[in-house]
């Protein structure tokens, strides 16, 4: 994961590093799946 300690919007638009689209990556595919955690017993739905 990249830091993003002390970086603006702006830094972030305007940065194209290989380290930064991989983490955007990795977000944006928890957000199109997200986790349910509604509680109970069982073990998780999902492993990443």
């Amino acid at each position: 994961m990249v830091s993003l300690t002390g970086r603006t919007l702006g830094d972030l638009r305007s940065d194209d590093s290989p380290a930064l689209i991989e983490t955007m990556q990795l977000v944006l595919g928890q957000v199109q799946k997200p986790r349910a955690n509604l509680g109970g017993s069982g073990p998780p739905g999902r492993a990443d």
